[in-house]
């Protein structure tokens, strides 16, 4: 199975919050569930670096996370 990694971010910031790794259905289920769709944003392929593109941060400023091993348990 093919992991892809998808970004969560705030929509006031443009900040990438998180990380979210896995099947693209258990990235999207884990994304659902544990933030909020009023103020994070969710994409696959962020725009680093443009007008109104997302920010990065540190790593240490954002949470990594693995979906597969996180809705396993």
């Amino acid at each position: 199975m093919e992991k892809i990694i998808g970004y969560v971010y705030s929509i006031e910031s443009n900040y990438v919050i998180a990380e979210v790794s896995g099947s693209q259905k258990n990235v999207e289920k884990y994304v659902e569930e544990n933030y909020d769709n009023q103020s994070c944003g969710f994409t696959y392929s962020p725009a680093f670096g443009f007008s109104d593109g997302l920010i990065d941060v540190v790593d240490s400023e954002k949470d990594f996370i693995d979906a597969d091993e996180k809705l396993s348990e």
